[in-house]
């Protein structure tokens, strides 16, 4: 464990074996520039705040998170080998555009399955003029998963946009009752039991 603040940067490499874990209780920064081997694990402890920087790639190494976890400070992309968010997580998302990786948040999941549960912090992130106004309808795509995407209880902390709401979107599951979907809408917990498909997506209605 490394309970202080920890960067990941420059020309280094972690190496950390398929068993292994590697829990960071800190600040944690992750830069593009740094190199991961071994398919362990790193694991973001409750007090912990990890931000993966645009263009990071830990693959193929894990990442599970109980504290806060975020990509970059703006909108951008990092990719891991796999993805877990337990219910004590809280998965923060940088929407300002239709375009992933430059103008919302895309997390690519490029060697296993992503496990989706605790909380979605979705912020409204104004890029300038004009003005980013999401219409009703809209999709943005900010998790891919080649494994598949399960979630279990995964509720929203969403930013509020005048007269519209968000709500969490499972491409397999699009018809699901619109009364879940306006629980998620306004952050309830909603237990839907463990669903799977390949990405993760979030809707304006």
């Amino acid at each position: 464990q490394i309970s202080a603040d920890a960067i990941f940067g420059g020309s280094s490499t972690t190496t950390i074996p398929a068993a292994a874990t590697l829990r960071l209780a800190g600040h944690t920064q992750i830069y593009s520039s740094a190199t991961f081997t071994g398919g362990g694990t790193l694991r973001n402890a409750q007090a912990g705040n990890m931000n993966l920087y645009n263009g990071a790639s830990l693959d193929p190494i894990g990442i599970a998170n109980d504290g806060l976890f975020y990509v970059s400070l703006f909108p951008g992309v990092a990719s891991v080998g796999r993805f877990e968010n337990p219910a004590n997580g809280t998965w923060s998302v940088n929407v300002g555009g239709e375009a992933a990786g430059s103008e919302h948040d895309l997390l690519i999941v490029s060697d296993g399955p992503a496990t989706l549960a605790g909380h979605l912090n979705v912020h409204h992130y104004d890029l300038g003029y004009p003005a980013f106004r999401p219409e009703i309808g809209d999709e943005y795509t900010i998790l891919t998963a080649l494994d598949g995407v399960a979630h279990d209880a995964l509720d929203g902390f969403l930013a509020p946009l005048p007269g519209r709401d968000w709500f969490i979107l499972d491409p397999f599951f699009a018809e699901i009752a619109s009364d879940f979907l306006n629980e998620l809408a306004k952050g309830t917990a909603v237990n839907a039991g463990p669903v799977s498909g390949p990405t993760a997506k979030g809707i304006i209605s």
